[in-house]
């Protein structure tokens, strides 16, 4: 029985990551974001090199960085670059403002100098696309492709308590 273990353990060890692992597919300069095993830490900035050990990083602003261990990487993704919210900004702007025009437009109908619901909710909803564009162009969001993820991690465990070893497995969906 402890044969047919070590021989499962030992098998369950060559597919884990502490097997030689190629090159992730990134190439030096571009801006990645590393998922970090084990914690919800990402760390983001320019690749500088990778080789089978670990990934060295030129990190952003306040991330803390440097390299990073490859057995420990659980994905990888690259910035598809950044792009600005104006397209949002002026979509919101006119649902909220088509929206508002019809509302304000319908409470005072029959006035001399309401225009009534439907003309209000145009010349509102436009005016509210203007703004809405003209504030989303001043914000912008950057945009993540994953290449790498890790399906299986399998490693070596020891009990709390007493001798022994055990085997881990997660698997990433």
């Amino acid at each position: 029985m402890r044969y047919a273990m070590l021989l499962l353990t030992a098998g369950f060890v060559s597919l884990s990551p502490l097997a030689a692992q190629g090159p992730l597919p990134i190439t030096p300069g571009q801006r990645v974001r590393i998922s970090v095993e084990n914690s919800r830490r990402r760390v983001t900035g320019a690749l500088l090199s990778q080789d089978a050990d670990s990934v060295r990083l030129q990190p952003d602003r306040g991330d803390a960085g440097g390299a990073v261990a490859q057995s420990r990487i659980s994905g990888v993704e690259v910035s598809a670059g950044r792009h600005s919210n104006a397209a949002g900004g002026a979509l919101a702007g006119l649902l909220g403002g088509g929206i508002f025009g019809a509302v304000l437009g319908a409470s005072c109908e029959g006035d001399f100098v309401c225009p009534g619901a439907g003309p209000a909710a145009a010349s509102l909803g436009l005016l509210g696309a203007v703004l809405g564009g003209v504030v989303g162009a001043f914000s912008h969001h950057e945009t993540w492709q994953s290449v790498y993820q890790r399906e299986v991690h399998v490693n070596l465990v020891t009990p709390v308590q007493g001798r022994g070893l055990g085997v881990g497995v997660r698997v990433a969906f």
